[in-house]
């Protein structure tokens, strides 16, 4: 779920890089969780979600396979807890300007 372990699989990175970057990215992670610094833990939450997606939607994982289903279940898991609180959050807050949508509806 650490894109520059993928990065290091797929010879952009050497071993050294994507473990020091580990180490960063953990210690980061732990100084959020510490100052409850909540935006910057679900940033890297939402950027190992997003490194999940990608293996599964560009080949990362076939079908039967048990290759990263133990990561896709601790996403599903954690989606599953994470998104009913923000849908809550939007429609109880529904007079609040949300911004522009990424992706507009467009007619034919």
């Amino acid at each position: 779920m650490f894109k520059p372990f993928r990065d290091f699989h797929n010879h952009k990175k050497t071993e050294q890089k994507w473990q020091d970057d580990f180490k960063t990215a953990n210690a980061f992670a732990h100084k959020a969780l510490g100052h409850k610094n909540t935006s910057a833990v679900l940033f890297v939450i939402f950027s190992r979600l997003y490194t999940v997606r990608n293996q599964t939607m560009h080949g990362g994982a076939t079908w039967n396979s048990a290759v990263n289903r133990g990561q896709m279940r601790d996403a599903v898991v954690f989606m599953s807890k994470f998104l009913p609180s923000i849908i809550k959050t939007m429609m109880d807050s529904s007079n609040e300007i949300w911004g522009e949508p990424c992706f507009p509806v467009v007619g034919d």
